[in-house]
């Protein structure tokens, strides 16, 4: 019995994270750095949009290009209220529009077909403009059809045309300074402008973008050793606790390259300050170093019951560092005499 109720549990858990994944939601900031052309546009006849502005083009469209044909324009549904008799309906010709190819046309950004035609259809990159004011998709409940809603969504102040450019302009520059440091070719110097990612205060985008941060970390990773004196001097700077669990954890996947780390961290687990003893811990003992042992030792008798997650990870990095002593210390560790 205990059994088959773990497992309904297991599944309904599963069924519940691959609900939420699905949610979907007007991200302008963040969708405006994820597609190759965004225009501003007047609906001339089914799916056939004239352009009147364009805001982003990742190419150029071809000199001469007045139209564009938007696959599933047609099906988008612009019902803003779904419970109203009859339904309220918004009456505008007025698109931005977010757009990703489709064969030989574009198609907005995260479209959904909900049941192959209206109601419910929608998309993330569609937004609909009228008397100067936004409006966007999002999703009432997941899975589930999207539903019209004033921009930002979520914002009791319905957004302008001109903040919706700025958001937009805003998005594209952060995506910009993300691809220019990506592409910087000595790896040293692309650490030092990548770490600014992991801290809100100074990333390009203000860390509206926790993917991006992660990204860095990532990426940071991949450099290994080049990265090691950036993460350092990003531990030095930081006062966001996050942010120094981020140059942390990048030291702990670089790991046996990030033995020049050690000193420091050595210093830093005496004296942690704001950050997580833990993840400096962690960073230590994945560096397999001899060096970080009597750090490790000391972690593990000192740190409370209180904290298992520290405890493990001290002794996670006594194993690492193949320390002869670590079978000992964790029997005295956890013994009751």
């Amino acid at each position: 019995m205990r059994r088959s109720l773990l497992a309904a549990l297991v599944v309904a858990t599963a069924v519940a994270v691959a609900r939420a994944e699905a949610f979907w939601s007007a991200e302008t900031y963040a969708d405006s750095g994820e597609v190759p052309l965004i225009v501003e546009a007047k609906i001339v006849d089914g799916d056939r949009v004239a352009v009147t502005r364009t805001l982003y083009a990742a190419t150029p469209l071809p000199e001469g290009t007045v139209e564009l044909r938007i696959e599933g324009l047609t099906k988008l549904d612009r019902r803003t209220d779904r419970r109203a008799e009859p339904p309220k309906v918004l009456v505008t010709d007025e698109v931005v529009l977010l757009l990703e190819r489709a064969g030989e046309a574009w198609k907005p950004f995260r479209f959904i077909d909900a049941r192959g035609a209206r109601p419910g259809c929608g998309a993330t990159g569609a937004y609909f403009v009228r008397d100067g004011m936004v409006w966007c998709f999002t999703q009432e409940h997941s899975p589930g059809p999207l539903v019209l809603v004033t921009w930002p969504a979520g914002v009791r102040k319905q957004g302008t045309i001109e903040q919706f450019r700025t958001e937009i302009a805003d998005g594209v520059a952060a995506r910009r300074a993300w691809d220019e440091d990506l592409a910087i070719p000595d790896p040293a110097e692309r650490a030092k402008r990548l770490v600014r990612w992991i801290s809100p205060d100074a990333s390009p985008d203000k860390g509206r973008l926790a993917f991006r941060g992660n990204g860095a970390v990532g990426e940071l990773t991949k450099l290994g050793a080049p990265a090691v004196p950036a993460l350092l001097g990003a531990l030095e700077r930081t006062d966001d606790r996050d942010a120094g669990d981020s140059a942390l954890r990048a030291l702990a996947e670089i790991g046996p390259n990030a033995k020049d780390a050690i000193p420091r961290l050595v210093e830093l687990a005496d004296t942690p300050g704001k950050l997580r003893v833990e993840s400096i811990v962690r960073a230590l003992g994945e560096t397999g170093d001899a060096r970080a042992i009597p750090t490790l030792r000391r972690v593990l008798a000192e740190t409370s019951f209180n904290e298992p997650s520290t405890i493990e990870a001290a002794i996670r990095g006594m194993r690492r560092c193949k320390d002869p002593e670590v079978d000992a210390r964790v029997k005295a560790k956890y013994s009751t005499d």
